[in-house]
């Protein structure tokens, strides 16, 4: 790691290279050499701890990068955005003694991540099997399952309103992905160990704060790419004005992120409130089609 590993400024530096150098191919192919260029250059552990090979740099760091990255490929700036949100995870919603191991290994093994488009869908079924939990179901839309290492699997039983949510290999004999567009995962008989459960403890979720925080990075995230799309050919009064509400709201989830064990229902509702009203002005701005813009997912 490079001594300026604290430099946000050469970490956008890194991201830009990096889509300078992207190859001209399409699909699948693009998106396996991304995930893998990604990793060698040290993007898709940025969040993770130092002591485990991570660069561990603010999530203001991983949002210019991801805008960065947006300004060449959005769609590859989705996969790294949304993969930062996943990795996070076990901060977002884990117990302590998770927290620090899925840190730890997502780091060293340089995990990479998918899940459901919207991270709030719990969409699968989950049975209660004793020490295990049994996953069914579908996860779609879904994005980066064709490259990913993690799944994240997300349900509900049918006697308990609290969603549960937990790690799988994607390679896991319970997962499948048909195609080649990683928008669509199979789940049959996924078994996962209760103690795998993120913010469980004794089959029961323990709540906080910050649990809250995850949908409105994740719309940040998604801000990013849109804004980015949004000045590729030059920057408007309305979207300069825009890039600014957006790095507030960057700075504002930063100070969250900072203190994410003691902040408050009413903090993390008003950061929602915030990017929401963003999400709105961003989508009413002139740009290219079929740029999302954060929101509904």
């Amino acid at each position: 790691m490079p001594d300026t590993a604290d430099d946000a400024a050469w970490w956008e530096e890194v991201a830009r290279s990096f889509a300078e150098d992207l190859p001209d191919t399409d699909g699948a192919a693009r998106r396996r050499h991304a995930v893998a260029a990604l990793a060698d250059n040290g993007l898709t552990t940025l969040l993770g701890p130092a002591r485990h090979g991570g660069a561990e740099q603010p999530w203001r760091v991983a949002h210019r990068v991801v805008r960065e990255i947006a300004r060449v490929d959005p769609t590859i700036a989705e996969l790294l955005g949304r993969h930062y949100v996943w990795y996070w995870i076990a901060e977002f919603i884990g117990t302590d003694e998770k927290i620090d191991h899925i840190g730890e290994v997502s780091t060293r093994s340089r995990w990479f991540y998918c899940g459901a488009s919207d991270p709030c869908a719990a969409e699968l079924t989950v049975v209660d099997d004793g020490e295990a939990m049994l996953f069914d179901g579908r996860i779609a839309p879904a994005v980066g399952a064709d490259v990913s290492t993690i799944t994240i699997l997300q349900g509900a039983r049918s006697d308990v309103a609290t969603p549960i949510s937990a790690l799988a290999y994607t390679s896991h004999p319970g997962i499948s992905v048909p195609g080649h567009d990683g928008a669509r995962i199979e789940v049959s008989g996924a078994d996962i160990p209760w103690t795998g459960a993120l913010g469980h403890v004794d089959k029961r979720f323990e709540p906080r704060p910050y649990n809250g925080l995850l949908a409105p990075t994740l719309d940040l995230v998604l801000l990013d790419i849109a804004l980015a799309a949004r000045t590729t050919y030059g920057t408007t009064a309305a979207t300069a004005a825009a890039i600014r509400r957006a790095d507030e709201a960057v700075e504002q989830a930063q100070r969250l992120h900072d203190r994410r064990r003691s902040v408050t229902d009413a903090e993390v509702r008003a950061q929602a409130v915030q990017v929401s009203e963003l999400t709105v002005a961003v989508g009413a701005l002139p740009g290219p089609a079929g740029v999302r813009s954060g929101g509904p997912r």
